[in-house]
């Protein structure tokens, strides 16, 4: 299919590649992007799963030769597994990077994979030779380069690679070159150059030794590599340090164990004179080391708070070379900790140190009005709970003590209206881009206390108030936020809505701005899940309105025991919060047995939602997933609104290979929590997985399994069925059947001539003749002395109901159709088809209606039914057809053990070849030869289902591919 780049996005990033311009193209297609976002030209989900845009994102990585944007190529990479499949620089580009993030074996996997599906893309053999050679294959090693000079004749990078291997090099001796002869030959002798060349290829080996002398040498403690930075904490002035490597463990091991000693020894004395750096920034602060930070350059960082608490992540920076004297000025950064601190999808890589930028803030006055607002309608606050940490915006609590007419605690957000939230353009008109929260407590609410029972309103406070920013969205009247569980031990509510302030005048709701702008006030109401639901299914208003009724809304604060407005007559039964904590507890040790042991103990009637939740997931994590989904779907009212309930729903259906089951429910977990990174891995999984089910086990493999079973039990079979009849030995087939078929009717018979037969019937089903046909088609011939094998098909149209025939007595049946073809410009595939033929339309209908059903029987034993479609526009139109028909019959004839075809269309603008495919990486290997022997701009595959990708099977160009560094 056609990619989100232009051809003149295209031009420009060759342009920049050929001056060697690498920052600014990743700083163009993230312009790029963001545009054609705003603008609708494509979504963000189109974008990140687009090849070409992936490989020109990996191509900017890897000359931008850091280690971290190595690891931005691997994850921009992965995201199109699904449609890589014969991209011979998508799988170059992959292992380069593995290679030099230190990640070997995968890197191995990948070059070789490559080498299968792509072996005419040269470069991919120069990985393979390296990678063979690292793991002790030096035949093989030598061969793969010949591959690659037999492509590349004569090739600089193959023969130096080849004498290398020769000589026994190491690895990251192999890829301390350049490509260009020239400049490589400069780089060997240049010592500057080569030193820093030296330093992005430090991450490939792990010297093991002398990393554990490092470690010594340093005292480090609670050692721990999360990708991509080592963390652990050092022993300083009679207490830890934490510290992280900006770098793996092969990093690492390349300082000296004499270089740790004495950072070690000196580490008082660089702490002196950083913060006396830092202290001429922050005159009269007191400054406290917080961390270190080692670079790869051999350089360190001391860290140092510069606000008022530990618990801050603002730190001040002061630098130091490799040889501990001090480097430059004082430097900020937000600094997460022993967190993964992960480059985002546009990072450039370069390991630099990025300026701090200030949160947004309100300007003084505005400050003053908002706060002179807050006391004029809520009431006089006499405390404020300062945020200590602001890496965006910076969000105080004000705090108003209950007094004899307000009789509760109001709690209001200063500094989430300082950021606009991104509106829709028809609301702009509406002054509504600005916003604060604020809800009520009872008079007794110990919210000074950190136990989450208490805490939990604050929390949501603050995230409310970012929650607009971090996801570019917007929060106003009647929005409602799942938390998706309850929000503590002691309390089923587990949802918020955002209504008018409750007994304040209109004028209160906003607070007018000097701009002309308004900040509104939007009071959070506590909800349950049942209410949740009420409101998707109707709006807030119909909700707030039955709330009134029942009586939900009669106190002014939050009360954790107030009616359910929508509860069911049963309500869940109350949970004992110890035992809650003791769940929480086996499932952290992954005890996951006592878990269902103690959950089962109670009767099924007590259990209640949150209970049922938690074995669930306990189920799961013990791959018993068909249980965890019967009991999740029992659950199904309750869990519509809760991301927790999809998420595991989803878990359960992928682990039972059921992915178009799994993949609704895992979008829906992102609709109502996006942004989790296991629900996000999720869905990545399953659209790869249904576009290309390649992990399935083929119908050909399970057909020549049952093939070899039957072959050894075929005599103790007919004995069986002498001995004891012809029941006993259907049993015991049915069992040898289940190899080849999730299910399939037979019937045994006696012949006239002495042997048996076994008879599979289609039952009416055209598109279960294939599999039977080619089951049938595989017995081995030995067989034949006591065995014979027939397949009832269905019957044809103006045959009787009871008239079945034998597959010999009848040819595949082809029926001609017609279509009216989509017009506009935003169509599916197949939508454009004008006439076709097929001897299975059940199929091909089942398609236009987005009816799956055919497509999961048939991959429930292994086979793919999809279509191959080219571009034909370029042909001439009285040649579609005929060209259509040589393709078929090549297809056939070579493929005839591994696939059958259907069948096909023409399209205006595309055609189309349908086909089943008993083993698919056969049938696109197959396929992709033959279609790429013909300049067509467009070749790929396509499952029969109509909510999915296409798959790319356009071989790459020979000439005209940039360069890797």
């Amino acid at each position: 299919m056609d990619t989100v780049m232009n051809r003149e996005l295209l031009e420009e990033l060759e342009a920049l590649g050929d001056q060697g311009l690498f920052y600014k193209m990743l700083d163009v297609l993230q312009d790029y992007v963001e545009d054609g976002e705003d603008q609708g030209r494509f979504t963000r989900e189109a974008a990140e799963g687009d090849l070409e845009l992936a490989l020109w994102v990996a191509y900017a990585d890897l000359n931008i030769d850091e280690y971290e944007s190595y690891y931005q190529a691997i994850r921009w990479l992965e995201r199109v597994r699904g449609a890589a499949f014969g991209s011979g620089v998508w799988y170059y580009r992959l292992a380069s990077a593995y290679i030099y993030t230190g990640q070997l074996q995968k890197a191995r996997e990948t070059a070789e994979q490559g080498a299968q599906v792509a072996p005419d893309y040269a470069w991919g053999w120069l990985n393979t030779a390296k990678l063979r050679a690292h793991f002790g294959d030096r035949e093989g090693a030598l061969a793969a380069v010949e591959r690659g000079l037999a492509l590349e004749p004569g090739d600089y990078e193959f023969t130096r690679t080849r004498a290398e291997i020769e000589a026994g090099a190491a690895l990251d001796e192999m890829e301390c070159h350049y490509i260009d002869p020239e400049a490589d030959r400069q780089l060997q002798t240049d010592p500057e150059l080569l030193a820093e060349k030296r330093q992005s290829v430090r991450c490939i080996l792990c010297d093991e030794e002398n990393l554990a002398a490092v470690k010594a040498a340093l005292g480090a403690q609670t050692w721990e590599f999360e990708a991509p930075y080592c963390y652990c904490t050092l022993p300083y002035q009679g207490g830890e340090l934490s510290a992280r490597f900006d770098m793996n463990e092969a990093g690492v091991s390349k300082f000296t164990a004499a270089w740790a000693a004495q950072l070690a020894a000196r580490l008082a004395e660089l702490d002196g004179m950083a913060a006396a750096l830092v202290a001429e920034k922050h005159p009269g602060a007191r400054l406290e080391l917080g961390h270190v930070v080692f670079q790869r350059s051999g350089g360190v960082l001391l860290g140092y708070h510069v606000g008022k608490s530990r618990e801050e992540r603002l730190y001040a920076y002061a630098a130091f070379g490799a040889d501990l004297a001090p480097v430059g000025g004082v430097t900020y950064r937000d600094y997460t900790g022993d967190e993964n601190e992960e480059e985002g999808d546009w990072a450039d890589g370069s390991g630099q140190e990025d300026e701090w930028q200030p949160p947004e803030v309100y300007g003084e006055r505005e400050l003053g009005l908002l706060e002179a607002h807050i006391e004029k309608y809520f009431g006089r606050f006499d405390e404020v709970f300062h945020e200590l940490v602001s890496p965006d915006i910076h969000v105080d609590v004000y705090v108003i003590a209950p007094t004899p007419q307000r009789n509760y605690y109001t709690l209001v957000t200063g500094g989430m209206g300082a950021h606009r939230m991104n509106i829709p353009p028809e609301l702009a008109r509406y002054n509504v881009d600005r916003a604060e929260m604020l809800l009520r407590l009872p008079p007794d609410w110990q919210f000074r206390e950190k136990d989450e029972k208490w805490y939990w309103p604050i929390r949501w406070l603050k995230l409310l108030a970012r929650l607009p920013l971090e996801q570019d969205t917007w929060l106003g009247w009647g929005h409602t936020v799942p938390n998706g569980r309850p929000f503590a031990a002691n309390t089923l509510l587990s949802g918020v809505l955002l209504t008018a302030p409750e007994g304040v005048p209109k004028e209160g709701s906003a607070c007018p701005m000097p701009d002309g702008s308004e900040v509104n006030f939007y009071q959070v109401l506590p909800l349950y899940d049942e209410e949740m639901d009420y409101k998707l299914d109707h709006d807030a208003a119909a909700l707030l309105e039955r709330m009134e009724a029942k009586g939900a809304l009669a106190c002014p604060y939050i009360r954790l025991e107030r009616p359910n407005a929508c509860a069911d007559e049963q309500p869940d039964p109350p949970v004992d919060p110890a035992f809650l904590e003791q769940l929480a507890a086996w499932h952290e040790d992954c005890e996951y047995e006592k878990i269902v042991e103690a959950i089962e103990a109670v009767p099924p009637q007590e259990r209640g939602y949150v209970l049922t939740g938690q074995l669930a997931r306990a189920l799961n994590n013990l791959e018993r997933y068909a249980e965890a989904a019967e009991l999740l779907l029992a659950t199904k009212k309750r869990g519509r609104s809760d991301p927790l309930w999809h998420f595991r729903l989803g878990y359960a259906y992928y682990y039972m290979d059921q992915e178009v089951k799994a993949l609704p429910e895992f979008e829906r977990a992102d609709e109502l929590s996006p942004g989790d990174e296991d629900t996000e891995t999720f869905l990545r999984w399953c659209r790869s997985a249904i576009a290309l089910p390649v992990s399935v086990k083929p119908f050909k493999a399970r057909v020549e399994q049952f093939w070899a079973a039957f072959a050894k039990k075929e005599a103790a079979l007919r004995e069986l069925w002498r001995a004891e009849g012809p029941d006993a030995a259907a049993k015991e087939l049915a069992g040898l059947l289940k190899i080849a078929f999730s299910a399939m009717p037979f019937s045994l018979a006696a012949l006239s001539d002495g042997r048996q037969c076994v008879l599979l019937s289609a039952e009416g089903r055209a598109n279960r003749l294939f599999r039977l046909l080619f089951w049938r088609d595989a017995a081995p011939a030995e067989l034949a002395e006591h065995w014979e094998f027939k397949v009832e098909c269905p019957p044809c149209e103006g045959d009787g109901e009871d008239a079945p025939q034998e597959a010999d007595e009848r040819a595949i049946f082809y029926t001609n159709y017609r279509c009216t073809p989509a017009e506009g410009e935003d169509w599916l595939l197949r939508q454009d088809v004008i006439a076709g033929n097929s001897c299975c339309q059940s199929l091909v209908r089942a398609y236009y209606q987005g009816d799956d059903s055919i497509m999961d029987e048939e991959l429930a034993d292994g086979a793919v039914c999809g279509f191959l479609f080219y571009a034909s526009g370029s042909l001439p139109e009285a040649e579609l057809v005929e060209f259509r028909g040589r393709i078929e019959e090549e297809l056939a004839g070579r493929g005839a053990a591994f696939l059958q075809v259907l069948g096909g269309a023409v399209g205006f603008q595309y055609s189309y070849i349908d086909c089943i495919a008993f083993d698919l990486k056969e049938f696109l290997d197959l396929a992709g030869e033959i279609l790429n022997r013909f300049e067509l701009p467009e070749i790929g595959f396509h499952v029969f289902r109509v909510e999915c990708g296409g798959v790319n099977m356009k071989a790459e160009p020979e000439d005209g591919e940039p360069e890797e560094d």
